[in-house]
């Protein structure tokens, strides 16, 4: 079943007059798209996601929704805090009908997930803040539904944590889950196909992740501007090997069709994690990369006299020092004046023994082959 919203509003009362959360919001979701919601704090995110999972009535619109949903708005919010994990998780069990044979299995499925094992008998008022985000969405993960509606719940934990969250989303939707979470996080936010823009509760910009994440930061100055006259596209991309292990050197080879003649064009090297906190490391140039990328190494000079053709550029980063994780490394052509004329990625995953992190070093500059 399909996840329709249609011309929703929602009105609060005010202590000076009527406050507009939600203005005339429409989103339309089919089994298995995920859909992620950005915009500044107050845009009515959660607002729209109460509507969606039906906590919140709607002023005006109409919701449908598939019949067995799965929401995580207000982490923990569910748990008796003097219960401890388990006898938390049997009761969430029971309420949702799943039979008293299997429950021990689900709550170690669920608490093996979580990385809470050991700690499942202990009062929940002694868990961490972090550990009662880890347990609420590992339970909000394994419930057998149609619709998965998440607040911020799938940016809690350690990175590897997440992208243990992510690929079991990617289970769900799989199977025919619809998955919408509001974020303000840029890496999440690109993981889904497809990203809204709310901001004053009315709807800025519905489309592909990647066109709306762009204008998205350019709007809070921490994009980067796009040329309107492209004058070079990127044919591929390889990265060798890629699987690297921390410390060891990482070639990469892109090919470029030159459409004019130019003379400014660079290319920039950049990396973010595929799931993690963008705000773990920050990038070298904070006022040219986006709020998320990792590292970012621009080269010294130009290619030089690029012209119409077809040209392969090749480089090498000598040293990936990095804890163990999954990245993806994109090479952006950009002229003199930072406009961006196109942008290539592809998965580098760093593996092996974690070591303390560092950074991307020692990019040379790509040049023509």
């Amino acid at each position: 079943m399909s996840l329709v919203v249609e011309q929703v509003s929602k009105r609060y009362r005010g202590t000076t007059g009527p406050v507009d959360a939600l203005r005339s919001v429409s989103l339309r979701a089919e089994p298995g798209d995920m859909v992620s919601i950005v915009g500044p704090n107050g845009a009515g995110k959660t607002t729209l996601l109460q509507v969606v999972a039906g906590v919140l009535t709607p002023t005006a619109g109409r919701v449908c929704r598939p019949r067995s949903t799965s929401s995580l708005l207000e982490v923990g919010s569910a748990y008796d805090p003097d219960l401890s994990g388990r006898e938390n998780l049997q009761a969430g069990l029971a309420f949702d009908r799943v039979r008293s044979r299997d429950r021990a299995g689900s709550i170690a499925e669920i608490a093996e997930f979580a990385g809470l094992t050991e700690s499942l008998d202990l009062p929940v008022k002694h868990y961490s803040d972090g550990m009662v985000a880890r347990l609420s969405a590992s339970q909000a993960v394994h419930r057998d539904v149609r619709l998965l509606v998440m607040d911020e719940a799938m940016s809690v934990g350690d990175a590897s944590f997440e992208r243990r969250l992510l690929r079991r989303v990617d289970e769900m939707r799989s199977t025919g889950t619809i998955v919408v979470v509001a974020t303000h996080s840029l890496v999440l936010a690109r993981s889904a196909p497809r990203c809204i823009w709310l901001r004053n509760g009315s709807v800025v910009r519905d489309g592909p992740a990647a066109t709306v994440l762009q204008d998205y930061e350019l709007s809070a100055g921490v994009g980067r501007p796009v040329s309107d006259d492209p004058r070079a596209r990127f044919l591929d991309i390889a990265a060798v090997p890629a699987a690297v292990e921390p410390g060891r050197p990482l070639e990469l080879s892109v090919g470029i069709e030159v459409l004019r003649a130019s003379e400014d064009l660079s290319l920039r090297v950049e990396a973010r994690p595929v799931v993690g906190d963008e705000l773990w490391m920050r990038p070298r140039d904070l006022s040219a990369a986006p709020a998320d990328v990792l590292v970012a190494v621009a080269p010294s000079r130009p290619l030089g006299g690029l012209r119409t053709g077809t040209v392969r550029a090749t480089g090498t980063i000598p040293s990936v020092r990095i804890t163990a994780t999954e990245l993806e490394v994109t090479v952006v052509l950009v002229d003199a004046e930072g406009r961006i004329h196109d942008e290539i990625s592809c998965p580098v995953t760093v593996s092996g023994r974690v070591g303390r992190p560092g950074y991307l070093l020692r990019t040379e500059v790509l040049h023509r082959g």
